[in-house]
C-alpha cells in the first residue's frame, strides 16, 4: 500500500503543478488524487449502508480527521479500519455544517 499511496501523492503533485493558478493544500488535493476516488469507491461498494443509521451510504468518512499533519500517512488517510460510510445527513452532523458533497465516484468539486 505504501508504494501505491506514494504514486498517489506524485499524481497529486502532478496535478497542482498542471492546474497552475489553483492553489491546494495537500488535503484538498489528496480528496481529488485517484488514489483517494478509488479507496472511497471501493469501500462503497463494501459497506453500501450508512454506518450509523442504516440509511444509504453516500459519504465516506474519515474517523480520524485529516490533517496537513497527517494526509501522508496511508494509515490514517486510506486505511478502512479509519473509515465510514455515513449519509449525507449523518456526515453533516459529524461535522455540524454542510461543506461539500462528494460526487458517486468519490471526486470532491471544490
Amino acid at each position: 500500500m505504501t508504494a501505491l499511496f506514494l504514486c498517489g501523492m506524485v499524481k497529486m503533485r502532478e496535478r497542482r503543478e498542471k492546474n497552475a493558478g489553483v492553489q491546494r493544500g495537500p488535503i484538498e488535493a489528496f480528496y481529488v488524487s485517484w488514489i483517494w476516488r478509488r479507496a472511497a469507491e471501493n469501500y462503497r461498494k463494501k459497506k453500501i449502508f450508512c454506518e450509523r443509521c442504516g440509511e444509504p451510504g453516500t459519504q465516506v468518512h474519515h474517523r480520524i480527521r485529516l490533517t496537513a499533519a497527517n494526509v501522508t500517512d496511508p494509515m490514517i488517510a486510506l486505511d478502512e479500519s479509519n473509515l465510514e460510510l455515513l449519509c449525507d445527513e449523518c456526515h453533516e452532523k459529524e461535522h455540524g455544517k454542510r461543506r461539500w458533497r462528494a460526487m458517486p465516484d468519490g471526486h470532491v468539486p471544490l
